[in-house]
């Protein structure tokens, strides 16, 4: 296909297709399940407040509930997985609920000692992973689709979910649910020495390319490090606050168009779209104000940048996935209900959005956003 004046449309290259595909499985197993964890880190903030600032027994019947809630959001992670990925691709998903379902399970979750047909199976702790069941529900998924094939008809119905479950399981517990445990563990040490090599340039760097990688979909990609993170270690000090960075600091220069611009339909949709993205949501003001007149977007990425350089300085933790901007701040709450690292993510989003309102400000002196 050709347009007047230009050569062939030219396809993504192979490279690219394949990045695409790669984002889209991750964003596909993982996006579901995301408002579960964000219920479960929202009941934990409410559950830390009540507890510290409100003297409720933390052996009381209500706490006991909350910190259910809280904590199965986590544990049961990969039955929640398990689903979206079977849906995912294209097979049943309560079959791969049931595969994280066994993951999990008191007698093999953490065993010692276990075999299957005289085969050891490797003892590991499953609950709260990310990586083994969805390396679990692929194989799955292969074995399903080629009995799905293979199969008479008349037979199917019960043969195919049997068979496919026994076969999965037995590889999953033996082969690559241990895989998926030791990619689990070099990824949670891959950021970790990023986090201790570069310390806080690796939170500015990172809130400083936030805004292409949403404009790209690489922000997808930092999901399952997050997850990772936050199982292992309670808590995620590089891609979360880096992001609450980010995101402020782009709601600040659409904030800023919003105060200098002259024309009405721009700053009907730079200031709402500015508010937003302070509260979490980018997409808005990143696609309609930032992108299009670069100025801010150059200014959002320095704010950006900024922000996180200084809550990589502080060490800013964030407890909870909640999405990342002025709703996460419950997030930012210590356990131990010390206040200090609220107070200082707090800082962290005026410095990022104060930052990027004044330098898009600066970077637009001669530009009145007329149109």
């Amino acid at each position: 296909m050709e347009t007047a004046g230009e050569g062939p449309l030219k396809k993504p290259g192979r490279f690219r297709r394949g990045v695409d595909v790669v984002l889209d499985f991750i964003a596909g197993c993982v996006s579901p399940v995301i408002p579960v964890l964000l219920a479960s880190g929202l009941i934990a903030a409410v559950l830390s407040i009540c507890v510290n600032f409100f003297g409720m027994d933390v052996g009381s019947g209500t706490a006991v509930v909350l910190s259910a809630v809280k904590d199965a959001g986590f544990y049961f992670l990969p039955i929640f997985l398990g689903f979206s990925t079977g849906n995912k691709l294209g097979i049943n998903g309560y079959l791969g609920a049931l595969l994280g379902g066994v993951l999990v399970y008191s007698t093999i979750n953490g065993a010692q000692g276990l075999s299957f047909l005289g085969m050891s199976i490797y003892p590991t702790t499953y609950n709260s992973t990310v990586i083994p069941v969805i390396l679990g529900v692929l194989f799955e998924a292969v074995v399903y689709k080629l009995l799905n094939k293979a199969l008479p008809g008349t037979v199917k119905p019960f043969l195919l979910p049997l068979l496919s479950v026994l076969v999965a399981v037995p590889v999953t517990l033996l082969f690559l649910g241990p895989l998926g445990t030791v990619l689990s563990g070099w990824l949670t040490d891959g950021v970790m020495w990023v986090s201790d090599t570069f310390g806080a340039w690796a939170v500015g760097l990172y809130a400083m390319i936030n805004p292409v990688c949403v404009m790209f979909g690489l922000d997808k990609a930092i999901t399952p490090p997050i997850l990772t993170s936050i199982a292992a270690n309670g808590y995620e000090t590089l891609f979360l606050p880096g992001s609450v960075a980010s995101n402020t600091a782009v709601g600040g220069a659409a904030l800023a168009v919003w105060c200098k611009s002259r024309n009405a339909k721009l700053k009907n949709t730079a200031g709402p779209a500015g508010t937003t993205a302070i509260l979490g949501i980018t997409e808005p003001a990143l696609f309609g104000v930032c992108v299009p007149y670069k100025r801010p977007l150059a200014a959002a990425m320095l704010g950006g940048g900024i922000g996180g350089l200084f809550g990589g300085f502080v060490q800013l933790k964030q407890y909870a996935i909640i999405t990342p901007g002025l709703c996460a701040l419950p997030g930012y709450i210590s356990p131990d209900g010390s206040l200090t690292n609220l107070l200082l993510a707090l800082a962290t989003i005026c410095i990022s959005a104060g930052s990027a309102f004044v330098l898009t400000l600066l970077f637009s002196a001669k530009q009145t956003y007329e149109c």
